[in-house]
C-alpha cells in the first residue's frame, strides 16, 4: 500500500512540475523572465525530481576541480554530440552500464551530469551502489555550466556554442541563442 501511495505522489508531483513548466514556458514566450528568476524555477524542478541520497556538486565547484574529477555524461548520444564537458566520457542514460565505469578504482572521483540532474541522478546512484565512494551529481547539469559561462565542446573536440537543449521545455532553461533540438 505504501508503494503504490509513494507512486501516486510521485506521478502527480511529475504531472504538477511539466504543468508548471508549461506554464511558464508560455510566459516566457510573452515576456522575458530574468536569468536569476529561471534558475531559482529550475532549482526548484529538479530538486523536486532528485534523489537525496546523491550528493550534489554545484557548477562552480565542479568546474574550480575539474582536472580532479571524471566527468560522466548520461545524455543521449545525439545530445553528447552536439556539446559536453570537454573531456567527459559518454555513458547514456537509457542504455547505461555499470561496465562503463569498472575500469575506474572505486575511490575515484566522479561527477555525472546530464541537462539539468535529474537523469545524472539515476546513473549517479547506480554508481554508488556498484560501490563507488566519491560520486557525484552536478546540480543543474550542462544548462547551468553553460549559463554559467563554461565552456562546452562538440564531437570532434572543438569549442562550441551549440547545446542540445533536449525539447522546447526544457530549452527555456538554457541561456543560449544556440539551442539545438532534435
Amino acid at each position: 500500500m505504501k508503494i503504490i501511495h509513494k507512486r501516486t505522489l510521485k506521478v502527480l508531483g511529475i504531472a504538477c512540475i511539466v504543468s508548471i513548466q508549461f506554464i511558464i514556458f508560455l510566459i516566457r514566450k510573452q515576456y522575458a523572465i530574468p536569468q536569476k528568476t529561471n534558475s531559482k524555477l529550475l532549482s526548484i524542478i529538479t530538486k523536486s525530481l532528485q534523489s537525496s541520497e546523491v550528493p550534489k556538486i554545484n557548477v562552480s565547484d565542479a568546474a574550480a576541480h575539474q582536472s580532479s574529477y571524471l566527468f560522466l555524461d548520461s545524455r543521449e548520444k545525439e545530445e553528447y554530440n552536439v556539446s559536453h564537458i570537454n573531456n567527459s566520457i559518454y555513458v547514456g542514460d537509457k542504455e547505461f552500464d555499470i561496465n562503463k565505469v569498472e575500469q575506474f578504482p572505486k575511490d575515484t572521483g566522479i561527477i555525472v551530469y546530464c541537462s539539468v540532474g535529474v537523469r545524472s541522478d539515476k546513473i549517479a546512484k547506480e554508481i554508488i551502489d556498484a560501490g563507488y565512494t566519491n560520486v557525484n551529481n552536478m546540480f543543474g547539469g550542462i544548462f547551468e555550466w553553460i549559463n554559467e559561462g563554461y565552456p562546452i565542446f562538440d564531437s570532434m573536440g572543438k569549442s562550441t556554442q551549440n547545446i542540445h537543449a533536449y525539447s522546447r521545455m526544457w530549452g527555456i532553461f538554457v541561456n543560449s541563442n544556440h539551442k539545438v533540438y532534435d
